[in-house]
């Protein structure tokens, strides 16, 4: 995998990778308290992705260059974690920001074994299940509560 802090002096080099190759893309900022606490894992994530074999590209993006960059780079706030599809947002990490967590990022949105993509296990269906039962138990609490406060 390619690694990319991105500068002035590659700045083009990694336009041109950027439209043609998945990404994933840490934009982040100097000033950013939450990106200082998260430089440590970002690092280790570098040192664990190097030698993987995949045709991917993990590029670091301050907003300094934020302007001449020409993936996606409408950035909400510091720091964001997004998977570029040809330049295009594809989806944006929303876990912890340690080493574990953003790997497993990487390792389910990479493309490997000959191109094929890694199946994702869908927690999100479970999840909203979860919840819809805990409101249908609460709603049930209620109305025995109520029933007893009439008799």
């Amino acid at each position: 995998m390619k690694i990319f802090n991105v500068d002035m002096g590659n700045i083009s080099e990694v336009n041109s990778l950027v439209k043609s190759m998945p990404s994933i893309v840490r934009y982040h900022s100097k000033n950013c308290g939450h990106c200082l606490a998260m430089k440590d894992d970002w690092k280790k994530v570098e040192s664990e992705v190097k030698d993987k074999s995949t045709n991917m590209i993990l590029i670091s993006i301050e907003p300094e260059i934020l302007d001449k960059f020409e993936g996606h780079n409408s950035i909400m706030g510091y720091p964001t974690i997004l998977k570029l599809s040809l330049g295009e947002k594809e989806k944006e990490y929303e876990g912890d920001r340690t080493t574990e967590d953003i790997l497993k990022f990487i390792d389910e949105n990479s493309l490997q074994n000959g191109g094929k993509r890694r199946k994702r296990k869908s927690t999100l269906k479970k999840s909203a299940k979860r919840r819809t039962k805990k409101k249908t138990n609460r709603r049930k609490k209620r109305s025995r509560k109520s029933i007893k406060k009439i008799y």
